[in-house]
């Protein structure tokens, strides 16, 4: 949690300095955020991890078969 914050606090300061320094630069920086903030929330928060013990052991089990073919 500490260090999750602090890296909070630095990422909005350097997003005040991009701002300072070239407001375009700024703009494009929020563009990709958003963008990588929707494609985690829409797509890949639902494929990283299994969401119960059973179905950690189908995927590894999976993925053993997958590597043995």
């Amino acid at each position: 949690m500490v260090a999750s914050s602090i890296a909070l606090v630095l990422s909005v300061i350097e997003l005040i300095g991009v701002y300072a320094f070239d407001p375009h630069a700024f703009a494009y920086t929020i563009l990709l955020f958003v963008v990588g903030a929707a494609w985690f929330f829409v797509y890949s928060c639902h494929h990283l991890v299994a969401r119960t013990a059973d179905e950690e052991f189908r995927l590894l089990a999976r993925a053993e078969s997958d590597l043995g073919d």
